[in-house]
């Protein structure tokens, strides 16, 4: 058997595939009029088939639209990422919460991890990161349901995408630029044809080919004005929104997502700005109408009316500084609340986001982790933060720790607990360096808590991030790579 060309053009949804056969074995060449490289080029964009058949070694995969392999007849099936069980997120969902409640622990994968940890196979279970290490985040795309990985460590940021086929990772770019801000600053999120982040150079939404041969980035502004993003990325009705600072005044950028559209600039409604040269804005969290920045001095708040940001500064009333480092608390009215510090009183509060600007405030007893409807001061959880009844979290250990949340699903909460000897400030500081030993543990509704991770070190909430990809559940330790 020669070679063969197998064209797709005048069929609907196959954008001018060419496909090559030789010799049983099947292969892109070209999609969209360009050449498909399978050494560049993720193969998982196109959607294939492979035969179910494993006695069956005539080809690796198969164009989407054949129905039987050509060699034994047996079905061919999908091979794509589920992405109904996939999740990835740097700040967590699409709203900025971290309660997954449509998803379950898998109990019986639950009862073995421990014992895995223990063994020397568990290494070779290790999911492998992109070629020459870095700080990565993970995000899974809409449009092609991948794994990107976005290494944040240099000067240029690198953007990764894995093939689930290929088992490897894909380097589309290594041109996008980088972000210097401080961590808790930085988050990505995602629409149907790409993604948003900041960057020093201003905002970045790279677009994405479901066939593979198109990861191109834009930054490019209105009228070219020379920027840098201090915020995260928020994407409400298909509008990608960034702070950025011009010249010490705030602004933000937008975007529309499902448009061929430029970045625009937005300013605040109110000019009571204070001055950005060298501050932050925090992630971006939404309350389901309005999506919200905050900062040291104050937060923003943005509305989408008419296709476009109306947006609002509001300052923090005197002495009161914001906590950005910390994500807001929802409580159950999907009201979000934003920890602040008194320096009035020395003590904590959390201050009502709204997009009117009423103020109104709850104190509390210390810094808390929130993920969504859930909150932790130390060792105790709280369903509301400023409410005096609580769980205690592992007690009785004899030594002080705090918890960390990662996650809660619908059947219990994955969390990393950290011993320590100083309180909570230094471990949400970016530029503290010291290491904590951790241990990873879930606490299921109905079988109390499971360790499944211990003897690694943390220094930060940044350093630990857990994704759920292709149903199985990753934890990524930034500090060990």
């Amino acid at each position: 058997m020669g070679e063969f060309a197998w064209t797709f053009e005048n069929i609907p949804d196959i954008s001018k595939e060419v496909w090559n056969q030789t010799e049983g074995k099947f292969a892109p060449l070209k999609v969209l009029d360009l050449d498909f490289d399978l050494t560049k080029h993720n193969i998982d964009f196109l959607n294939i088939k492979s035969c179910q058949n494993q006695d069956c070694k005539s080809s690796d995969y198969y164009p989407k639209f054949f129905d039987y392999c050509p060699s034994c007849g047996a079905n061919l099936i999908p091979l794509s990422t589920s992405f109904t069980n996939s999740w990835a997120s740097p700040y967590g969902t699409h709203d900025g919460s971290r309660s997954l409640l449509r998803w379950k622990w898998n109990q019986e994968e639950l009862s073995r991890i421990n014992e895995l940890t223990k063994s020397s196979a568990f290494q070779s279970m290790a999911f492998q990161l992109p070629e020459g290490g870095g700080k990565f985040s993970f995000i899974i795309t809409e449009g092609s349901k991948s794994l990107i990985a976005l290494d944040r460590a240099r000067d240029k940021t690198r953007v990764f995408s894995y093939s689930t086929v290929e088992k490897r990772w894909f380097l589309y770019d290594d041109s996008v630029p980088g972000f210097s801000g401080p961590p808790w600053a930085w988050s990505a999120t995602i629409a149907k044809n790409g993604f948003a982040f900041p960057s020093d150079e201003g905002p970045c939404f790279v677009k994405l080919s479901n066939y593979g041969n198109e990861f191109t980035h834009d930054f490019t502004l209105k009228n070219n004005e020379k920027c840098k993003a201090i915020g995260g990325a928020a994407i409400w009705k298909e509008i990608a929104m960034i702070p950025i600072a011009i010249e010490a005044n705030l602004f933000v950028s937008w975007y529309q997502c499902d448009g061929e559209a430029v970045w625009e600039i937005a300013a605040p409604l109110n000019q009571e700005i204070a001055e950005f040269k060298d501050a932050f804005l925090g992630a971006a969290a939404l309350d389901g109408v309005n999506v919200f920045w905050s900062g040291v001095s104050g937060y923003l708040s943005a509305h989408i009316e008419k296709g476009m940001p109306q947006l609002k500064w509001h300052k923090w009333r005197e002495y009161i500084d914001g906590c950005p480092q910390f994500m807001p608390y929802r409580d159950r009215y999907n009201v979000l609340w934003q920890l602040c510090f008194d320096n009035n009183e020395n003590s904590y509060c959390y201050i009502r986001l709204t997009h009117e600007g009423t103020e109104e405030n709850r104190k509390v007893d210390g810094p808390h982790f929130s993920i969504g409807h859930k909150s932790f001061c130390d060792d105790k959880l709280y369903e509301e933060p400023w409410h005096e009844e609580s769980q205690d979290y592992y007690a009785g250990l004899g030594q002080e720790y705090f918890v960390q949340p990662l996650f809660e699903l619908s059947n219990g909460l994955l969390y990393v607990v950290i011993k320590k000897s100083i309180r909570i400030q230094p471990y949400i500081d970016p530029r503290n360096s010291d290491k904590y030993p951790s241990e990873l543990a879930v606490r299921e509704k109905e079988g109390g808590d499971k360790r499944l991770l211990h003897g690694f070190m943390i220094s930060s909430p940044w350093d630990a991030d857990a994704f759920f990809f292709n149903g199985d559940l990753y934890l990524y330790l930034e500090n060990q790579n």
